[in-house]
């Protein structure tokens, strides 16, 4: 069993600056915990390591006016903030940023070392920022990918089209009788 926990702290401020203007500002702070992470297939209890988020952050600022009866103007900013800290990580990369990359020996021996260091402290590092999710409904259409099955990118976006979901497409097949 892994024993996660999500705590969150928000912050909403907002100031109406005139009778038709506000300006909002708004935080969320996430305190995260994972007693367990780890890669799929490994022992909780053995194999997991505990894991807090050190910083996990978003917020956003927008004005809002109504300019006539009949225009409302919105505008605004937001973040997505996270962080990995680490001093013995950054003493590392800074000793990297000083070695000649002609200098092999010295360089793997730093990466080996940073390598090491997430590799122990990381319980995953994302390549990507979402996951493949996707939607679909089997009343017209059959045939879409599974994890038993067929293994093809069911998204389209970020031109993931290239990425087997041409293919994806073409192994659908229509529901007899609709």
């Amino acid at each position: 069993m892994d024993k996660q926990s999500i705590r969150s702290v928000q912050l909403r401020l907002t100031w109406q600056i005139t009778p038709k203007t506000k300006l909002s500002v708004y935080n969320d702070r996430l305190l995260k915990n994972r007693s367990s992470a780890m890669t799929a297939g490994f022992d909780p209890s053995t194999a997991g390591i505990i894991w807090n988020s050190p910083i996990y952050t978003t917020g956003s600022v927008k004005v809002s006016s109504a300019m006539s009866s009949h225009i409302f103007l919105e505008s605004g900013v937001s973040t997505n903030y996270e962080r990995y800290t680490d001093q013995s990580a950054w003493n590392l990369t800074q000793k990297l940023d000083k070695t000649l990359s002609s200098n092999t020996a010295a360089y793997q021996s730093v990466m080996t070392q940073l390598e090491t260091t997430f590799l122990q402290n990381l319980p995953a590092i994302p390549l990507w920022y979402n996951g493949m999710w996707s939607m679909y409904n089997t009343k017209y259409w059959t045939n879409w990918p599974s994890s038993t099955g067929n293994q093809y990118t069911p998204s389209s976006w970020r031109n993931y089209f290239q990425m087997t979901s041409i293919d994806m497409l073409t192994h659908l097949k229509a529901v007899s009788g609709t």
